[in-house]
């Protein structure tokens, strides 16, 4: 099926910043390619414009919230967005429209409002969570964090061995990354599908995004999949080896990871969706996101 929102990059940039790579027709294609369902629909033109689907009378963004961290209008005529998107919900139940920041979603429920719309603008629960870095990671942290971090960096080499963060690429941290995945309990361990390890498949040999392993001298005790941009490093997904479980293999190697991260220039880590209490024990912030919905 043809994908009229993919023949609308254009130059309309998103008017939020640090939204990563998710607004991005790459990313937005791999996404539909290997996830997608329904209609796709634009509102808007090569100026302003979101991508959409239609599925089951609902309007909702292409790329879903489950793997989707933020939305964004691309380009700025919001009357235009918002009287498109009004005309889609006269023939659609109603249009829901996630993850958005706090530009996007304020632009387009003042413009929905001010052209008569029934629109309700709602803080998600949870956000993002994100790390501003001064030069020195640790400085921006508390004493307690600070002394928390080097515990569990120590406690690991005493227990594990000496490890050090390698970044790559390719199909072999690919399937170790996998492999990790489906070791873990629960929900996680069922998370890579086919489908979805195609979508990451794919997305792993897209430009910019890669993989970083903490690896010990004989294997890898946890790996980091995320994407590198010129403004910041958004972690995508992680996994680690249960067997080092006790030995906090998953928050030592963000520690190490996020300081060389910083000493190649870094300053800014956004962990994404989700409230896990190890990431602000890290020191990140929430960054709001909403959902604008027109019934």
């Amino acid at each position: 099926m043809t994908n009229p929102w993919l023949e609308l990059e254009g130059d309309a940039l998103p008017v939020d910043s640090f939204v990563g790579p998710f607004p991005d027709a790459v990313f937005l294609q791999t996404w539909w390619k290997n996830l997608g369902a329904g209609e796709p629909i634009v509102a808007g033109d090569s100026s302003t414009f979101v991508p959409l689907v239609a599925q089951t009378g609902e309007v909702r963004f292409a790329g879903a919230a489950d793997v989707t961290d933020y939305h964004s209008v691309r380009g700025d005529d919001f009357d235009g967005i918002a009287q498109a998107l009004i005309e889609l919900r006269r023939i659609n139940k109603s249009v829901v429209l996630d993850s958005l920041p706090q530009n996007s979603a304020d632009g387009l429920t003042t413009a929905l409002r001010r052209l008569g719309a029934t629109v309700e603008c709602a803080q998600e629960d949870p956000g993002t969570a994100v790390l501003e870095i001064e030069a020195d990671y640790l400085d921006g942290l508390s004493k307690k964090q600070r002394h928390e971090l080097r515990r569990k960096h120590r406690r690991f080499v005493e227990t594990v061995g000496d490890a050090g963060v390698v970044v790559s690429t390719g199909p072999d941290p690919l399937a170790r990354f996998v492999e990790l995945h489906r070791m873990s309990a629960g929900d996680k361990g069922d998370f890579f599908d086919a489908n979805r390890e195609q979508f990451f498949s794919e997305l792993s040999t897209s430009p910019d995004w890669e993989f970083a392993e903490l690896r010990t001298e004989k294997e890898v005790a946890a790996t980091f999949f995320g994407y590198r941009a010129s403004d910041a490093y958004y972690l995508y997904n992680s996994a680690f080896n249960p067997t080092f479980r006790e030995a906090s293999p998953g928050i030592v190697g963000l520690y190490l990871l996020i300081e060389q991260l910083v000493s190649s220039g870094c300053r800014r880590v956004d962990l994404l969706k989700g409230d896990e209490t190890y990431k602000f024990r890290m020191g990140a912030v929430v960054r709001p996101l909403f959902t604008v919905r027109i019934d």
